[in-house]
């Protein structure tokens, strides 16, 4: 739950913008640890487990962890030599600007309310909040997302998501450079019910990027 006090009176751009760093902070935490606990995994295995190869990289990311993935491939890239550049990413049920799906999620709209004094926000000032938002965050995929453009990537969404709005990985589509896709029908419970059933499809793509980066997917 997401609160902020305000003194009586209207509500003040200035309160908001302020409460739009707050959440923009706390998620900037959120994605920096996931990619601050990708980078440590790797730096583990290459101190104790050498005989576990590094290369070809491939980052997978589903659903939240769809999300967080441009941001993690955007650390590990920055990794000196000669730890392994990430070859290809693999997103399945993600999207951009965070909070935007926070606020039009069906599975996380009840219990992730924004509180002002114990009220929920009108929805004309959450929208406003939510455009404060991006211009507060740093590591948001909205932000993320376009440091990925030309890296082999395969986006998996569905056409009735409602858990993370259709709208929004369209949108890291988009930021991602429009990358290979695969789009399923249903919502998001059924892209995932029904991805075993692409598995195989996503194993040949994944060997493509990671024999030549040039390799291109066909999608069916």
């Amino acid at each position: 739950m997401v609160r902020a006090r305000e003194p009586q009176g209207a509500l003040s751009d200035q309160t908001e913008a302020d409460l739009a760093r707050a959440i923009a902070s706390r998620l900037n935490e959120v994605l920096a640890e996931n990619a601050y606990a990708a980078e440590a995994a790797l730096e583990y295995l290459a101190a104790n487990r050498p005989d576990i190869p590094q290369h070809p990289l491939v980052v997978v990311g589903f659903s939240a962890g769809a999300i967080a993935t441009p941001t993690v491939v955007a650390r590990l890239s920055q990794r000196p030599l000669p730890d392994p550049k990430v070859d290809a990413a693999v997103l399945i049920g993600g999207g951009a600007n965070a909070l935007d799906i926070v606020l039009r999620s069906e599975f996380v709209t009840r219990s992730v309310p924004v509180l002002r004094d114990g009220k929920e926000m009108p929805r004309e000032r959450l929208l406003l909040l939510r455009d404060q938002y991006l211009g507060a965050s740093r590591l948001d995929p909205y932000h993320t997302a376009p440091l990925l453009r030309g890296r082999p990537i395969l986006q998996a969404h569905a056409t009735s998501d409602t858990w993370v709005p259709k709208s929004s990985g369209e949108l890291l589509y988009e930021l991602l450079g429009r990358p290979d896709q695969l789009v399923m029908s249903g919502g998001h419970e059924l892209l995932f019910c029904f991805l075993p059933e692409k598995a195989e499809f996503i194993a040949d793509w994944v060997d493509g990027p990671t024999r030549s980066s040039s390799t291109k997917a066909r999608v069916p």
